[in-house]
């Protein structure tokens, strides 16, 4: 039998031991995964069309965040919906891309 690393180990004198520690380790990755989910479904996505503006442009995320004064990183973000993007920041990016903010971000 191998363990997690790979490596061979000895069946214990108690194999019902091994198996309840085997047992223990699925269960609490199982858990981990739930938790996972659950805060992937509190997300709130806020809708943008940055990376088609950007992408239309022919500008690299990259060459984005140095006009705003950010990273690619944070760009990326934006570009996901994952952070909630400032009226100054959505005007900064709206003169990055030569767009307008409304274009940009849409009201709902």
């Amino acid at each position: 039998m191998f363990g997690f690393n790979g490596k061979s180990r000895r069946p214990s004198s108690s194999g019902k031991a091994t198996l309840e520690k085997d047992l223990s380790v699925l269960v609490v990755t199982h858990k981990i995964k739930e938790l996972l989910y659950k805060r992937e479904e509190k997300i709130t996505f806020h809708r943008n069309n940055v990376k088609e503006i950007r992408l239309r442009k022919g500008l690299t995320q990259h060459g984005v965040g140095k006009k705003v004064n950010k990273s690619h990183w944070w760009v990326s973000r934006v570009e996901r919906g994952l952070i909630k993007v400032s009226e100054d920041e959505k005007i900064e990016i709206a003169k990055a891309l030569e767009s307008v903010v409304e274009e940009i971000f849409p009201l709902i």
